[in-house]
Formats: C-alpha cells, sequence, structure tokens
C-alpha cells in the first residue's frame, strides 16, 4: 500500500504559499529594506572605526590634542611606539637576566 493513499494531494495551498513567500523575497519593498539596514549597518561599523582611531590618538598622541591627524599617521606613530616599547621591554629582560645571579 502506497503511504500516500487516501490522501488528497491535489491541494495546490503549500504550493501557493511558497510561491507568495517567495514574492515577498523578491519585493522592491523587501529590496529596499535591505539597503536600508545594510546602510545603518556599515553607519554603525564606520562609527566604531572612527571611535577606534579617535581613542588611539588619545593614546598616541598628547592627551588633549584638537590637531587633526590623518588615520595613516595614526597607525605609524602606533606602529613605532609598539616598536619603542618593545625594545625597552627586551632591555629590561636582559638586565633582568644579567642580575638574576645575585638572588
Amino acid at each position: 500500500m502506497d503511504q500516500h493513499e487516501g490522501m488528497d494531494t491535489s491541494s495546490d495551498e503549500p504550493q501557493l504559499q511558497i510561491a507568495e513567500l517567495s514574492s515577498q523575497c523578491d519585493s522592491p519593498e523587501n529590496d529596499e529594506n535591505k539597503k536600508i539596514k545594510r546602510r545603518e549597518s556599515d553607519a554603525k561599523c564606520r562609527a566604531n572605526i572612527s571611535a577606534g582611531f579617535d581613542l588611539l590618538k588619545e593614546q598616541v598622541y598628547a592627551s588633549g590634542s584638537q590637531e587633526k591627524v590623518s588615520k595613516e599617521s595614526i597607525l605609524q606613530e602606533s606602529y613605532m611606539r609598539i616598536k619603542y616599547l618593545e625594545g625597552i621591554l627586551v632591555a629590561l629582560q636582559q638586565t633582568k637576566g644579567k642580575y638574576d645571579h645575585y638572588q
């Protein structure tokens, strides 16, 4: 016995519902909503990046400085500052190693 026997398979209702949902997904209103959400998401991302650069600028340059500085300059100065601090760390570790035998 076929498992579909006795069932009404002539109903097109599920196919109609799928077709309606599909047409809603392709509607211009949905495309516009996607564009709006994308713009909002991009704006939020740009705001977060800008806030990050502002924080980095405060740490790298004199605090309170309102001078306009390019993002490229902020990154370059940050890199140089990190390399400087790494050099100090290496020097301190080497110095500590020299005096370990006195303990």
